[in-house]
């Protein structure tokens, strides 16, 4: 039972870590009535230019990688470094 704990626990904490290195390839959130076709995101982090209805300006908080900037920094991404389809196997993986 403590070994189901575990790897479930395992599973969580990889899913969550390749889900932000995801969310950093595009970091908009559609919900609701709104889609991913070319419309406004419900939710972005980013520039604080205000073209959500929710934004989060990490300019120089959060993700700064080599000048980019990232929403998550790379100490709690899966794969550390810009790696999409990486990324994608992990969270697939674990799911």
């Amino acid at each position: 039972m403590r070994l189901w704990h575990w790897l479930n626990a395992l599973s969580v904490i990889v899913m969550l870590m390749s889900g932000l290195m995801i969310f950093d390839a595009h970091p908009q959130l559609y919900w609701g009535q709104y889609g991913a076709n070319h419309e406004r995101p419900w939710l972005e982090t980013g520039s604080a230019d205000g073209a959500g209805s929710a934004t989060i300006p990490t300019t120089g908080v959060l993700g700064i990688a080599n000048g980019e900037e990232r929403a998550f920094p790379s100490l709690v991404t899966i794969p550390s470094g810009y790696d999409l389809a990486a990324a994608r196997q992990w969270h697939f993986a674990f799911a």
